[in-house]
Order: C-alpha cells, then sequence, then structure tokens
C-alpha cells in the first residue's frame, strides 16, 4: 500500500541510488569513481573536477541536478517526486569519455532499487559540451522518478 505523505528525502535518496550504481561500474583505481557534484555546472566546475580527481582516470562519472531539485509527482494512491540529472563521463580522450557514457547508460536504464523506494530513470537527450582543458565530457540527461514500494 502507498501512502499519500510527501518523500521528503527525495534529493538524497536519488543522490545515493544513482552514485551507488554508478560507482559500481565506472573505471578507476580509487574506489569512489563516482562523484555527486554540487558545485557550478559551467566550465569552471568541470575543470575544477577533472583537476581534483585525475587520478580517476581513464574516466570518472559525475552526476548532478538540473532542475533545481525537481518536484512532486502525484499518482493514483500515493505521491512520488521526480527531476532532471544528468550524468557526465569525462576523461583526458573523447573515446575514453564515450565508453564511460556507454558504461553510465547502461547501469541508467531500468529500474534502480534502495530499501522501500522504486527509483525509474527515462533517458531524455545527450548534451553537449566542448573539450575544456583536454578533458573531455559527455553527458546524458535522465529523468528520475522516485516512489514509496511501501
Amino acid at each position: 500500500m502507498t501512502t499519500l505523505a510527501p518523500i521528503t528525502d527525495a534529493l538524497e535518496t536519488a543522490e545515493d541510488v544513482i552514485l551507488a550504481v554508478l560507482r559500481g561500474i565506472a573505471s578507476g583505481p580509487q574506489e569512489t569513481p563516482a562523484f555527486w557534484n554540487v558545485a557550478d555546472p559551467g566550465t569552471v566546475g568541470r575543470a575544477l573536477l577533472a583537476e581534483t580527481h585525475a587520478d580517476h582516470l581513464p574516466w570518472f562519472l559525475v552526476a548532478q541536478h538540473q532542475d533545481g531539485g525537481g518536484a512532486q509527482r502525484n499518482y493514483i494512491g500515493g505521491r512520488g517526486w521526480g527531476g532532471k540529472i544528468v550524468v557526465r563521463a569525462m576523461s583526458h580522450t573523447d573515446a575514453n569519455a564515450r565508453v564511460g557514457r556507454a558504461a553510465a547508460d547502461v547501469a541508467m536504464q531500468g529500474a534502480l532499487t534502495v530499501a522501500g523506494y522504486s527509483v525509474y530513470a527515462i533517458f531524455e537527450q545527450s548534451i553537449p559540451f566542448p573539450p575544456l582543458d583536454l578533458i573531455y565530457t559527455r553527458a546524458n540527461q535522465w529523468d528520475v522518478t522516485i516512489r514509496r514500494t511501501a
């Protein structure tokens, strides 16, 4: 049975689920090759991330909200949350960035699971980024929905 209570921790739940999925597939020698970007999504943020996390190459993943935190979504018998998430693969080569994005795409498709919630990600669009300081970025935007399962 679903509840009418809002999902007040939706942003944190989305971050936790998406990072867990991305960390399961990303390449690199570290245990956390995927990051949640809370900084400026522009070129300054990309350059800073690339410099700070260069040890995670050949590619690493960065996820970020794109719509100011999403919004409530009503369903018959319950409520949920939905928002736009961009997942970026970053590398020193375009070929590796493409490989990273492809791996992230496979991981993001379909239902993602977390205790008490169903999380669904639907592909929306690819987002172009020009190379910056020899860092190549390949990115896709996803429409993510969270619903309670209990």
